[in-house]
């Protein structure tokens, strides 16, 4: 079988499926990913550079916005709850309704792939 080939065949795929925008006026650049979140859109991260080589990764609060947006309220025990495991699964804080994490340079892609996973995850409150 040709299994490494097709994962280095999707791993091209999936980097030609991100898109980086630089937001004017800002230190920041947004990630368009080619994943999807309950409404349909891609999940876009928003990375800015911090002193000592590190950055800062975040979703802009759109995560929970698009929750209360469906009509789920996040401030329920439970969901509260299910929310802030899954942050702490994945190394991630919630500062607000913001989903983040922070890390160094080297660290950005477990950080992405964390966030990620951690925002899809907290979408699924949605069914």
């Amino acid at each position: 079988m040709e299994t490494d080939k097709w994962l280095n065949d999707y791993t091209n795929w999936l980097r030609s499926q991100f898109q980086v925008t630089h937001l004017q006026n800002s230190e920041s650049d947004e990630i368009s990913t080619p994943f999807h979140n309950n409404i349909g859109d891609n999940i876009r991260l928003y990375v800015s550079a911090l002193p000592n080589n590190r950055v800062q990764l975040d979703d802009d609060g759109e995560t929970v916005n698009n929750l209360s947006l469906l009509g789920i309220n996040t401030d329920s025990a439970l969901r509260k709850r299910v929310i802030h495991n899954t942050c702490e699964e994945f190394s991630i804080t919630r500062h607000e309704d913001v989903l983040q994490v922070t890390g160094t340079v080297t660290d950005f892609p477990v950080m992405q792939q964390h966030l990620i996973s951690a925002i899809l995850r907290i979408d699924d409150l949605s069914f």
